[in-house]
């Protein structure tokens, strides 16, 4: 983990920490992005170390660039961590990466990429690079989305064998 310097969504620099977590999966680069695409495979990958559910109204089934989309957010799937706010800022299919903006109350930066890229010998390269700021807790939050980003590429693998 890398400290990092981040604009925050009010222009203020601040001091945050870079993650990156990345796995190497047995399937086809069609595959992976159709299902990256699709919002039931965040809830999935994600449990049990967090829970999302539509703050408003009913879950959405695609991203959409541009779109903001507002979660509760559940650590563990049982406790209350408020509101979580993901806003695609891009989804490009030819470099298949996808951006996203996020925010919530704990970790006010949050600025995940997504890149998706075929191996020599056929698989898929999937990497997770975020970069968070979360005040005085900003190692912590490094740390644990370390190890929640590590389950959630464990989770891919059940995922792609169904």
């Amino acid at each position: 983990m890398n400290t990092i310097q981040l604009i925050d969504r009010k222009g203020k620099i601040r001091k945050g920490k870079k993650v990156v977590v990345t796995k190497t999966f047995d399937c086809t680069m069609n595959e992976m992005w159709q299902r990256i695409q699709n919002v039931s495979t965040l809830v999935e990958i994600c449990k049990p170390m967090a829970r999302f559910t539509p703050h408003n109204g009913e879950m959405p089934k695609n991203w959409i660039i541009g779109k903001s989309y507002d979660f509760n957010l559940y650590f563990h799937c049982v406790l209350p961590m408020g509101k979580h706010a993901i806003m695609i800022e891009s989804m490009d299919e030819q470099t298949h990466e996808i951006q996203s903006r996020e925010y919530n109350t704990l970790v006010p930066v949050w600025n995940h990429l997504i890149k998706i890229h075929p191996t020599k010998d056929g698989k898929v390269s999937y990497t997770d690079e975020i970069d968070l700021y979360a005040g005085i807790l900003t190692g912590f939050v490094a740390w644990w989305s370390s190890h929640f980003y590590k389950h959630r590429q464990k989770r891919w693998e059940v995922i792609l064998r169904k």
